[in-house]
């Protein structure tokens, strides 16, 4: 696991640890880089710079005796308070010598400033053989988290109300998607299905607008950019083998 910054004339690259894979990276108030990651143990870690030195933790990691497990996509936001939020999906898999996949599960992990706090948000039925695929975590003007995930082919969106978690199920989907909220709070989601790429829009309290956007479109990645919050996307046409950038003008 490495880390790469640019001092103003020249790349510098650390080793942080000696596995790492699926990380997602923010910078503090301070500018200061925090790393979620999975190291080959399938554990997830976080490395943290503290201003003079490089320090790594592990966080979760399988700990059910009737499965093996691994931590997979991962995604690392700061509230106002520089503390860590953490969504993760943790798979499962079970059988020794050739593991078979199980179930998934959707887990959220907060620094409260003192300590961490896991909770499971979701997850699928043990030997279901149905997966959860993350989205990304997106925190709001109050530092309340939304998700948007991919579950048994479904493209859910689940956010955090200040007393309950909220849990809307949307439509067909199958695989990468991406979250972005506007300065209401509203949430645009583009997301896979099949080869083609949709957009939905949340407007008010449950109304939500789908649209066909591209064919082919795959792994997407939304912001909200300008003084409108046009959308604008980044995505991958595997098709002809292109990376591609669309906007709203």
């Amino acid at each position: 696991m490495k880390f790469a910054i640019w001092n103003g004339t020249a790349w510098k690259k650390q080793n942080l640890d000696y596995s790492g894979k699926s990380s997602s990276l923010a910078l503090d108030s301070y500018n200061k880089p925090r790393i979620s990651y999975t190291n080959l143990d399938g554990a997830l870690r976080i490395a943290y710079w503290t201003g003079t030195q490089w320090k790594t933790q592990t966080l979760d990691q399988c700990s059910n005796s009737n499965f093996n497990g691994s931590v997979g996509e991962n995604s690392l936001v700061l509230d106002s308070y520089n503390n860590m939020r953490i969504s993760y999906i943790l798979h499962y898999f079970y059988g020794e010598e050739t593991p078979s996949f199980s179930h998934s599960e959707l887990k959220l992990a907060i620094w409260t400033g003192s300590k961490w706090s896991k909770q499971v948000l979701d997850s699928t039925a043990p030997y279901g053989e149905e997966w959860i695929t993350l989205g990304s975590l997106v925190l709001d003007s109050k530092n309340r988290p939304h998700i948007n995930y991919v579950k048994s082919e479904t493209l859910k969106y689940i956010k955090w109300t200040g007393t309950t978690w909220s849990k809307t199920a949307l439509g067909f989907a199958t695989g990468y998607s991406s979250l972005a909220l506007d300065s209401a709070g509203n949430p645009h989601i583009c997301y896979e299905g099949g080869s083609t790429l949709y957009f939905a829009t949340k407007h008010g309290v449950d109304s939500w607008d789908i649209i066909e956007l591209i064919d082919p479109g795959f792994i997407p990645s939304l912001v909200l950019g300008g003084i409108y919050e046009q959308p604008q996307i980044a995505y991958v046409d595997l098709i002809n083998g292109l990376f591609r950038y669309v906007w709203f003008s």
